[in-house]
């Protein structure tokens, strides 16, 4: 799947609850400050690197809520932008010792969207995909697990940590949650073309100017910049199934060999056909591909 970078990095600036000139941010893993404090951090750690070094110095606030500077330690500071506050610092992508000292301590992560010189780093707390709503190495609510897989070039997530994404409108203050994005801000525009149908990635209309085609995104598909599908994000752990067509479009997230998931947000996207029939236009069916279905797409 080839999905384009530039389609996928308004999400990531606007996601959560807050504006879009906010920079993403986490709060605590679990139910609370101590249960997330517990992990000890050892959850998402990047794979393939070494967890050795200097001893952590203790439990980071990466994450916590927070009024000002000084509840956040030395490492972090308090973002107020956010509704709460929450406890961060900008920081660069190492090994996970490396990041522990840049973020506060034990149970922090240097979360990063994209790759290189253009990625977006932030201090959050840690998170494990695979951990129930509610218990330790979980996020809250209004937050997902994530590594943003999708805005790697290899498809695998950084080391996994809580980033604002909401799934009610309960976790926006007085803005309403976007379902397809985790934004807060509007509402779905449900009257817009559903996931899996095609759309113009270079169409942008009303004010602000933006892409207002699709119930969600309209990603660009492959080195076309007009050739694009609509399709969404979800939160796995509460919301499983793909919000159109759930019986055609399944979501797609990286898991282990062992078909355990990596990563809490899953793409909505790709639709199954049989024949040229079950697709809109410009979109036809495509052959099967490495064991998946034929599904809808760009010849």
């Amino acid at each position: 799947m080839k999905v384009g970078l530039t389609a996928v990095l308004v999400l990531v600036l606007g996601v959560g609850c807050s504006s879009a000139a906010d920079t993403p941010a986490a709060v605590d893993a679990g139910g609370g400050d101590a249960a997330a404090d517990a992990t000890g951090g050892d959850a998402g750690r990047d794979a393939g690197r070494a967890d050795a070094g200097t001893p952590d110095a203790g439990p980071s606030r990466a994450g916590l809520t927070c009024a000002m500077d000084g509840e956040c330690g030395a490492a972090l500071t308090c973002d107020v932008d956010i509704p709460g506050g929450f406890c961060t610092a900008e920081c660069t992508d190492g090994t996970q010792p490396s990041e522990r000292s840049q973020c506060g301590g034990a149970g922090s992560t240097c979360l990063s969207y994209g790759d290189g010189a253009d990625a977006v780093s932030f201090c959050t707390r840690t998170c494990t995909p695979t951990a129930r709503p509610g218990t330790a190495g979980a996020c809250r609510p209004g937050q997902a697990c994530t590594g943003w897989w999708f805005s790697h070039e290899t498809y695998e997530p950084d080391a996994v940590g809580c980033d604002l994404f909401c799934t009610a409108d309960s976790q926006c203050g007085t803005e309403r949650c976007n379902l397809r994005t985790g934004e807060c801000g509007e509402a779905a525009d449900m009257a817009a073309r559903a996931d899996g149908e095609p759309c113009d990635p270079t169409v942008e209309t009303g004010t602000p100017a933006r892409n207002r085609q699709c119930r969600g995104i309209c990603f660009q598909i492959g080195d076309m910049p007009s050739q694009g599908q609509c399709g969404s994000h979800i939160d796995l752990t509460v919301t499983p199934r793909c919000p159109d067509a759930p019986e055609r479009i399944a979501p797609e997230a990286p898991t282990d060999d062992a078909g355990e998931r990596l990563d809490n947000l899953g793409e909505c996207l790709f639709k199954t056909c049989a024949t040229n029939a079950d697709c809109t236009a410009p979109l036809t069916c495509l052959p099967a591909m490495n064991g998946a279905p034929p599904t809808c797409g760009y010849r």
